[in-house]
């Protein structure tokens, strides 16, 4: 079947043009833009340009054309991105708190990082749009449209491919401890450096467990019935205990913690702490590391009032019963 085509416009508006649609040049908004509530704005160095009949006056006309559409370029905002940053500092930020004291991690600093670090700034632009999405309940589809397009970016900035959830969560893990081993060498550095703060709060969150609870003794009856029952080698029974253990000790944190900011900051917990063979075994999709990442995401739904948390640990869920089958 012959694709369908149309007529292309050559001077329709930047968003369209984006998005490889075509635009019905209305102005000063056109009918894509006003439907989708997006800033509409057209680049008028494309405008009334003719061709030129020889070799001299086509550079001539095309470094004319090149300097008006630079300048277009430089001078016109993206008020969305705008707002999406605005909104970052004034809102997003503060369910980033870590103590009791309301401290925000400092903005200067990650905006710094951000501002030459692009991925990161379209990660920063997609949690503020996600956040929006959720809280303006009347304009939930345009701020997703963006919440998906921003984060898409990003992870193509970051190298990332299309993983499926679990595999993202994998990578995650792996993330975090690349991230570990790197502080493990450069702690005395960073415990003087600006996020000392971040830092010196962590180690104390870590102090608070008093009471130990039982979430995970059953999961540890049935690695270690397990383990018999299928003749497990001896060091992965040990891996597959060492992550119950450390998991039951993040869920006794959770429980002994004061405040639900500080809650909030415990999710990552275990992620950091988990052994390293376990992610390799998870990665393996072997059933046990799937059952141990469940009761995990147990733990990550007792925040699933944060929008941060949302439906992730029902989506854990569902991946793991869908390696595991029924």
């Amino acid at each position: 079947m012959s694709r369908r085509t149309h007529k292309k416009s050559k001077k329709g508006c930047i968003e369209c043009k984006n998005q490889h649609i075509r635009c019905d040049e209305l102005r000063p908004i056109c009918s894509h833009c006003s439907s989708a509530d997006l800033h509409c704005s057209f680049d008028e160095g494309a405008r009334n340009i003719t061709p030129a009949r020889n070799g001299f006056n086509q550079k001539s006309s095309k470094s004319a054309t090149s300097s008006k559409n630079d300048v277009s370029r430089d001078f016109t905002a993206n008020l969305i991105h705008l707002e999406l940053l605005s909104h970052f500092c004034t809102t997003v930020s503060k369910d980033l708190v870590t103590d009791d004291s309301n401290n925000i991690p400092p903005l200067n600093m990650l905006m710094t990082h951000a501002l030459s670090t692009p991925y990161l700034m379209h990660k920063i632009l997609a949690l503020s749009a996600l956040h929006l999405s959720i809280v303006r309940e009347e304009q939930t589809t345009h701020y997703h449209l963006y919440a998906n397009g921003l984060q898409t970016q990003a992870l193509s900035l970051f190298k990332a491919t299309g993983l499926l959830l679990l595999d993202r969560f994998t990578n995650y893990l792996q993330i975090h401890r690349g991230v570990r081993a790197v502080m493990h060498k450069s702690f005395h550095l960073l415990i003087n450096s600006e996020v000392k703060d971040i830092l010196n709060m962590s180690r104390t969150i870590n102090m608070e467990a008093k009471v130990s609870r039982c979430e995970c003794a059953s999961l540890m009856t049935l690695l270690s019935s397990r383990a018999a029952d299928v003749d497990m080698d001896a060091w992965e029974a040990v891996d597959y205990q060492r992550a119950v253990s450390q998991l039951q000790w993040t869920f006794d944190l959770e429980w002994n913690v004061r405040t639900p900011e500080a809650a909030r900051q415990l999710l990552s917990a275990w992620v950091i702490i988990v052994p390293p063979e376990y992610i390799t075994l998870l990665l393996e999709r072997r059933a046990e590391a799937l059952v141990i990442l469940a009761y995990y995401a147990v733990l990550l739904d007792r925040q699933r009032g944060s929008w941060i948390v949302g439906d992730g640990p029902r989506g854990l869920i569902q991946a793991v019963c869908y390696f595991l089958g029924d």
